[in-house]
C-alpha cells in the first residue's frame, strides 16, 4: 500500500513565524509547517539533519515515507571541533575532524540499514559547522523541497536559554519543515 500522506499543512506566514515556533515547541503532535506557498504535490528531495538521536531516526523513517518514489533522501550531519582551549592536556589533537568524519559516516551507514534495498536515493552529507547555521547554507547550496527533522522535545524555558536548532531552522529556512515528534505518528 502507498504510504500515508503527511498531516495537513499548517501554515505560515513571514510576520507570524514566532507564533508558529511557539505552536510547534508546545505541540507534542508532528507538525508539517508550510513556509513558502503551497505545499507541492510530492517531494523529491527531502534534507533529513541528524545528530544520530532517536528523533533523527523518526526523521529520517518519516523522510523515507513522505519523498517520491524516484526521489533523494539526504542526510546531513553539522559537527564542530572541540574548543581549541588549552589545558593541562594540550590543544585538540590533530585529526580530530577526520575521526569525527569517520565516526559519522559509520553511524550514517547504520541509519541507512533499513532502506538500502529500496529504489530511493540516499545521500549522506557532512558539513564542518554549527548545526543551526550548516543547515541554512546546504540549503541555500542545493535545492530541496523540504526538510524534515526531529525535535529533542525540550522544556520551553531549556529552549530559550539553549536555543534550538529546530527553531531556527523554521524560522528561516526558505522553505517548508516538517517536525517529527515520535515513530507513533
Amino acid at each position: 500500500p502507498p504510504p500515508p500522506p503527511p498531516p495537513p499543512p499548517f501554515q505560515a506566514e513571514d510576520g507570524i513565524r514566532d507564533t508558529s515556533v511557539t505552536g510547534v515547541q508546545t505541540c507534542a503532535l508532528p507538525i508539517f509547517l508550510v513556509t513558502r506557498g503551497p505545499a507541492p504535490e510530492s517531494y523529491s528531495r527531502i534534507l533529513v539533519p541528524t545528530d544520530f538521536s532517536a528523533q533523527s531516526k523518526i526523521a529520517l523513517a518519516r523522510a523515507h515515507k513522505i519523498v517520491s518514489e524516484q526521489g533523494s533522501v539526504h542526510l546531513l550531519h553539522c559537527w564542530q571541533l572541540p574548543s581549541g582551549k588549552v589545558d593541562h592536556w594540550g590543544p585538540p589533537g590533530v585529526g580530530v575532524g577526520a575521526k569525527i568524519q569517520q565516526a559519522s559516516a559509520e553511524l550514517a551507514s547504520e541509519l541507512f540499514a533499513p532502506y538500502r534495498e529500496r529504489e530511493k536515493d540516499l545521500v549522506f552529507l557532512q558539513r564542518l559547522a554549527d548545526p543551526r547555521h550548516g543547515i541554512l547554507k546546504v540549503l541555500a547550496e542545493d535545492p530541496y523541497d523540504l526538510v524534515v527533522m526531529g525535535s529533542r522535545g525540550q522544556g520551553t524555558l531549556s529552549r530559550l536559554l539553549l536555543g534550538s536548532v529546530a527553531t531556527e531552522t523554521i524560522r528561516h529556512a526558505p522553505i517548508s519543515v516538517y517536525i517529527a515528534r515520535n515513530a507513533t505518528e
